[in-house]
């Protein structure tokens, strides 16, 4: 009876390191969206993780963290929606809810922002009380987090124009030259703003942009924003 006994507790201890192994092996964190974009979304859930018999049908799954606070499931990495579309009936034998997402419309809680977060922070500490006093310290926030600290490296920003829910025609902005378009999944919001210049060339820019009208422009280091430019570019 005991070594009954002592072959079950081995086998459960055997048990949940193998399956601390397969959930190791298939699950890899990601933090960083990167190309082909278009993949396929298995499941979707709040704070806690799946079972690790769950993705027993595929190889490999890449996990999301996103910052509504949901973990995303996604497998594979295809070159276009067509061809993402093309595997999908494949994986919705085994997974029912099944669906194609561009992981660019995915906001991950690794790439919050870093901006916006010393744009609060120095709002905070200056207890703004007035919406003009709000513009003019975002504008000073930018510059203390993000000018003064990439200038001399010389990095590549962007100026944003104007900030929609709905999408705008880019020939609205003239004078400017070129302008981008970028697509932000987190609060879904279609952002404009400059093509790309260097950091010797930011404050130059800047005045023009504002000479013209965008009295709200704001400087932003283009890697924030390069991983959501949409196909209107």
């Amino acid at each position: 009876m005991k070594k009954q006994l002592l072959l079950l507790i081995v086998s459960m201890f055997v048990g949940s390191l193998y399956a601390e192994d397969v959930k190791n092996e298939r699950i890899r964190p990601t933090e960083e969206i990167t190309s082909p974009y278009f993949s396929i979304q298995l499941l979707a859930l709040e704070q806690y993780q799946p079972d690790t018999l769950y993705f027993q049908h595929v190889s490999k799954v890449r996990q999301f963290c996103c910052i509504d606070g949901f973990n995303r499931y996604l497998v594979g990495q295809y070159e276009s929606y067509e061809q993402a579309m093309d595997s999908l009936s494949v994986y919705k034998q085994k997974y029912n809810d099944a669906f194609v997402v561009d992981t660019r419309r995915l906001k991950l809680s690794a790439q919050i922002d870093t901006v916006q977060v010393a744009i609060v922070k120095r709002l905070n500490e200056m207890k703004v009380k007035t919406l003009n006093q709000q513009k003019e310290t975002i504008v000073e926030a930018i510059a203390d987090s993000v000018i003064q600290s990439k200038i001399e490296e010389d990095g590549i920003f962007v100026i944003q124009l104007s900030a929609t829910r709905f999408p705008m025609s880019k020939y609205s902005f003239e004078g400017v030259g070129d302008v981008l378009e970028f697509f932000m999944p987190g609060d879904e919001m279609y952002r404009y703003t400059t093509d790309r210049v260097v950091g010797s060339e930011v404050e130059e820019l800047l005045q023009k942009v504002r000479t013209l009208g965008y009295h709200d422009a704001i400087v932003v280091e283009f890697s924030l924003y390069k991983n959501y430019l949409t196909n209107n570019n």
